[in-house]
């Protein structure tokens, strides 16, 4: 509700650290839609006249941030602006050029078109242009919606990774039969440009198709040209990767943010809501061809380092029209990208499957695989790996370094000689005790280490366990011989065999084992004992007992049993 937006405005800047007089409230309906006269006398007027009447404020503010619950978009009248497709002209956008309180579609003269000529010098509040603001709109389906945005903002803003060292900027610029055309142009073109796709470590763009197929590992998504239906895409993928912004190049792109399915469920609040961008581009009513966001603008001043708000404000080509940002305009991409030649990579494959998997193993010097890739150019590199009983690693049971090796499979056995490297913990003869065990291992070269790659990172890797065997059996009554009930079977070895002094008829075998027992596959089946006499009538496993009932075996004949 609107009495929620206090409290998002005093939340939202506590989050970036903003003085509290950077802030206005306005007394504004709650309809996301209004009429321009409200527009003007509710939020374009007071918004001028407060800095105008606070020039020290004015002189430092550089962009303008439409809250929560403030209204997105307005119109004059039902053909003003045309096809509006239930919205209006941005309120967002009419607030970046404060001088003038007639709107329609004016040249931004801030604007740079990157796949044809990047703009090197970065914007400053000086070189802006009187009462010229860098906007952008925070506003969603509810206050944790909201507070969500600024938190991806914060998490993709905060970290010390490359953005693009496993990720993807996703294009789709052809949608055959579009009524804007065939293609987006502006988007090939930033595909295709030398300053947007060279080297494509930097720029790794891959195509798909927005309407059905999802985004695994996505960092930007551009999509042309579908308008409605945006709730019943694929937006889930995993990994989903980073998801700092996406455009689709659409009409009524963003004529509501406050709802996924009014509108026909439009682009801007699916890409947020359901598909868990930080941020989203999108038009408030009918934009025509040709007035839309650069998008290779906006790749490359975040690969530079710049904010979203900077990316999107001189990506876009006209002020006070209804093209905007829907998302933290203070979100930015600290490492973009790192050469790969520059990357140690962790360690891949690791195995075999029985020891990254939490199953039991008997063998306490256990092997395990993985394989190794060097950095480019070198020939070799060594390899570190640790065992543990604790997810920490805080008191390893083994710890070895290698010596530098060539790349490819490599593998370590428990307890191995020290010829081919240095233990730190454990050593040469070692065997495991029982209990489950985590394993990682990561790559060493002298420039530094890669990150640790865990066999599994919430559960023990392998389990130790003691092997399974016998310890008790018995041979037990079925018919109406005389004789004990239970005959003990001889389990020692080198022992000659029980002899069963019955008279022949059915034969029950009851086996007790040292620990439950299970079949492989877990159905009990006649096909996993073979018998060397008699015909096998019938299996039951009990916890740790298996019992067998045999028929027709001779009566002086030797009786084997096999697990297979």
């Amino acid at each position: 509700p609107a009495s929620e937006s206090p409290a998002w405005v005093q939340w939202y800047v506590e989050q970036w650290g903003i003085p509290s007089e950077n802030t206005l409230a306005l007394q504004v309906p709650a309809d996301e839609r209004i009429h321009r006269d409200t527009f003007r006398s509710q939020i374009f007027y007071p918004v001028r006249n407060h800095l105008n009447a606070n020039p020290s404020l004015k002189t430092r503010i550089m962009g303008i941030i439409v809250g929560y619950r403030v209204p997105g978009n307005f119109y004059l009248d039902d053909t003003h602006p045309p096809m509006q497709g239930g919205g209006g002209w941005s309120v967002t956008n009419n607030l970046t050029d404060l001088t003038y309180d007639a709107w329609y579609k004016r040249a931004n003269p801030h604007t740079f078109v990157a796949s044809a000529s990047p703009n090197s010098t970065r914007l400053t509040k000086a070189a802006l242009s009187t009462d010229c603001y860098l906007t952008a709109r925070l506003d969603g389906p509810s206050l944790a919606a909201v507070t969500a945005l600024t938190e991806r903002a914060r998490a993709i803003s905060d970290s010390p990774s490359p953005l693009l060292s496993f990720a993807h900027l996703y294009q789709d610029f052809v949608d055959i039969g579009a009524p804007a055309g065939d293609e987006w142009p502006a988007l090939r073109a930033a595909v295709q440009s030398p300053y947007t796709n060279t080297p494509p470590w930097r720029f790794p763009w891959l195509q798909y198709e927005s309407e059905n197929e999802p985004m695994p590992s996505c960092a930007l998504a551009f999509s042309y040209y579908r308008i409605t239906g945006w709730d019943t895409v694929p937006w889930l993928a995993d990994p989903s990767g980073s998801r700092v912004a996406a455009m689709a190049c659409n009409s009524w792109g963003a004529t509501t943010v406050r709802s996924t399915t009014n509108h026909g469920a439009r682009f801007v609040p699916n890409a947020l809501f359901n598909g868990g961008f930080a941020a989203a581009i999108g038009a408030t009513a009918e934009p025509y061809t040709g007035s839309e966001p650069q998008p290779s603008t906006i790749v490359w001043s975040l690969a530079e380092g710049r904010t979203l708000g900077e990316a999107c404000f001189q990506a876009n080509p006209y002020r006070n029209f209804m093209w905007e940002l829907v998302g933290d305009p203070l979100l930015r991409v600290p490492l973009w990208a790192v050469d790969p030649c520059q990357i140690l990579a962790p360690p891949n494959d690791l195995g075999p499957p029985e020891l990254v998997s939490r199953q039991e193993t008997t063998d306490v010097t256990p092997a395990l695989h993985f394989s190794l890739v060097p950095r480019c150019g070198e020939d070799f590199v060594a390899f570190r790996l640790q065992i543990a009983q604790d997810p920490t690693f805080a008191d390893p049971q083994v710890e070895f370094i290698s010596e530098p090796r060539s790349q490819g499979p490599a593998s370590f056995t428990v307890g191995e000689p020290d010829d081919c490297g240095t233990y730190v913990a454990g050593g040469q003869g070692q065997n495991l005790t029982l209990g489950g065990y985590f394993w990682r291992v990561r790559a060493e070269d002298q420039m530094g280490t890669s990150d640790w790659a865990p066999a599994s990172p919430t559960s023990a890797s392998f389990v130790v366990a003691e092997p399974l065997f016998l310890v008790r059996a018995v041979s037990r009554k079925m018919h109406a011989a005389l004789g004990p009930l239970d005959i003990e079977l001889e389990l020692s070895p080198g022992l000659p065999p029980t002899t069963e002094p019955r008279r022949v008829g059915p034969l029950c075998l009851a086996l007790e084992f040292n620990k439950p027992i299970q079949p492989a596959d877990g159905i009990v089946d006649l096909n996993e004992v073979q018998t060397s006499a008699g015909v096998l009538q019938g299996v039951v496993i009990q916890n740790n007992q298996l019992t067998l009932d045999i028929n027709g075996v001779p009566d002086t004949s030797l009786l084997s049993i096999l697990f297979p």
